[in-house]
């Protein structure tokens, strides 16, 4: 019944299914030789692309293959025409992949430059997968192509890491402070093979990278680069921060999320916060670290920082404060 439909209708539908989950779309592919090409049709992997892969599930991103296969060709379904590898024209503008077992994260390379052959269209690169894969991801998934230079966004991190603070905004009508819990930061450092791929994929980007979010990067890294564009940029911090340097790599920079492995390690930002001539320039600085970083910090000499620096808004080191012309 369902197969005796025009294609355009049953192509709507498939719309629906893939909605939340493209791999959904797996088992109407295994049915029959119409749907495995309905299911390949270019226009279902264009837009934005989300393939979630939970602990109880049957597939992993292997299962992707086949589909993508015929999509990268430079027909539709609708049009009737036969697919050629050798034409690639996929139109996908983000990939977010959301997976929780680390062995389904094996075929995550492949799939990953399945996406970037020739795809102009590429803006969001979004990666959920446990901290333990991410170095193999970057040296393996990022190592045989060019970073797209339209990409806007790239975030590796681990699905589990809820230690990004919440945005629901200040609550008092003072310099607003929320007295948290240290959180768990699910974050490994990646090898420093890592570095030699991440580096040069990154820079292919430089002049449209808005925002890079891998806690798992040292920053000391990415300051040779040049990204003039960049706003938004969480990382790991493992040696002090030399605020000139980073100006001069991210001069557009307002958020700005650093990871510490232990809370005595905030000495190394002391130099980002005491060249108060670089400022204004970020507008948020967010420190998180395994340790509470509390009871190394009190609150007045964070809400003392607030107020010295012109520009800075919010800084979050275990006291959240607001300064109070922001709210």
């Amino acid at each position: 019944m369902l197969c005796s439909l025009p294609t355009e209708i049953i192509l709507c539908i498939l719309n629906y299914v893939r909605y939340e989950n493209h791999l959904d779309l797996i088992p109407l592919a295994n049915t029959c030789r119409r749907f495995h090409t309905l299911v390949s049709d270019r226009t279902n992997w264009s837009g934005p692309v989300n393939i979630v892969i939970g602990r109880s599930s049957l597939f992993s991103a292997r299962h992707i293959y086949k589909p993508l296969a015929p999509a990268a060709g430079g027909s539709s379904a609708s049009s009737g025409a036969s697919y050629s590898s050798a034409s690639i024209n996929l139109r996908t503008t983000c990939v977010n992949l959301a997976i929780e077992r680390p062995e389904a994260c094996d075929h995550v390379p492949e799939l990953l430059r399945r996406f970037h052959l020739e795809n102009s269209s590429l803006r969001h690169l979004v990666i959920y997968t446990p901290s333990l894969t991410h170095t193999r991801i970057v040296e393996r998934g990022l190592s045989t192509f060019s970073c797209p230079n339209t990409i806007e966004t790239i975030t590796i991190r681990d699905p589990h890491d809820h230690s990004m603070p919440d945005d629901n905004g200040p609550q008092d009508d003072a310099d607003h402070t929320t007295n948290r819990s240290a959180t768990t930061a699910c974050w490994k450092p990646l090898g420093l093979c890592s570095k030699e791929v991440l580096v040069p994929y990154l820079s292919n980007a430089s002049g449209s990278l808005k925002v890079i979010d891998m806690p798992a990067c040292p920053l000391d890294w990415l300051l040779p680069l040049q990204l003039d564009q960049l706003e938004s940029l969480t990382v790991s911090c493992t040696t002090p921060v030399d605020g000139p340097q980073l100006k001069h790599a991210f001069p557009r920079l307002k958020d700005l999320t650093l990871y510490l492995a232990r809370a005595d390690q905030f000495s190394l930002l002391r130099p980002l916060l005491s060249e108060k001539r670089l400022y204004p320039w970020i507008e948020s600085i967010t420190v998180i670290c395994q340790d509470d970083l509390r009871a190394h910090l009190t609150q007045e000499e964070i809400s003392e920082l607030l107020v010295s620096l012109d520009g800075v808004s919010r800084i979050n080191a275990g006291w959240d404060m607001v300064a109070i012309n922001a709210l």
